[in-house]
């Protein structure tokens, strides 16, 4: 069921239903229905199954006496203020044990799949050539025409091998100090 199928849903309105008494609903609350997923045994494998199927990233998290901890996670693909897209995960920790409930909404990915930023699948295949003394953002591009069809932007390389060599220069005084 689709986001605006359940609006359709919960909101139908008659045909004397004015403008202006639509307009009066400034904002309405979506009321999440979750589909159980599954069961994990410890929070690492839960943490480890999010972190690679890399669709999700943490979203806030909730304490109830009942159920125990409550952490939502929202697609990768929406802003931080603004929600583009209504699929999410939920994990409930257990306060009897240490199992892990994944639970889904019903709820489809809404956004089109404009990408945004680089992938990490791209992001190791640029810190790879920079290992392999590939640096130059053109010489990256040709090798990326290689690999994939989609190439990333020059100013998407460049900002993130600017990136990459602070934190390896940070890396490199923090092993020279110690």
């Amino acid at each position: 069921m689709s986001f605006l199928e359940s609006i359709h849903c919960q909101f139908e309105l008659s045909q004397e239903d004015s403008l202006q008494e639509i307009s009066k609903i400034s904002k309405i609350r979506m009321k999440h229905e979750w589909e159980f997923v599954r069961i994990f045994h410890s929070k690492e494998e839960a943490a480890e199954y999010i972190k690679l199927e890399d669709q999700f990233t943490f979203y806030y998290r909730n304490y109830t006496q009942i159920d125990g901890r409550k952490q939502i996670y929202r697609c990768k693909n929406t802003y931080h203020r603004k929600i583009t897209c209504h699929a999410s995960i939920q994990l409930i920790f257990n306060n009897d044990s240490n199992e892990v409930t994944m639970w889904k909404s019903k709820y489809d990915h809404t956004h089109n799949d404009k990408k945004r930023g680089l992938m990490n699948k791209e992001k190791d295949l640029i810190r790879r050539w920079y290992s392999q003394n590939i640096k130059e953002p053109k010489a990256i591009i040709r090798e990326f025409r290689k690999v994939q069809e989609e190439v990333p932007m020059r100013s998407q390389i460049i900002s993130f091998l600017s990136q990459h060599k602070k934190n390896l220069k940070v890396h490199a005084e923090s092993i020279w100090v110690s």
